[in-house]
């Protein structure tokens, strides 16, 4: 799951802050060093709006990060 969301924190910078990826993924590392975490990196830098980043680093489709039979349960459930 942690590197799900890593992925999907890197393709945030690369999507909605125009960066090239080597940017995007050196940032990430250097923000949660300095700041604890890379949102609160990106807000010391007023570079993100929190809410616009939280909806898109989490929009995670849980059901590919489950072994096969829960994954089935987890989508009937949304029906």
């Amino acid at each position: 799951m942690l590197q799900a969301i890593g992925r999907r924190i890197e393709q945030y910078r690369i999507e909605r802050l125009s960066m090239d990826p080597d940017t995007a993924a050196r940032l990430r590392v250097e923000y949660r060093i300095d700041h604890g975490t890379t949102l609160a990196g990106l807000l010391a830098h007023g570079a993100a709006d929190p809410e616009d980043y939280l909806a898109f680093v989490l929009d995670i489709p849980v059901e590919q990060l489950l072994c096969p039979s829960l994954a089935s349960v987890a989508s009937d459930a949304r029906v």
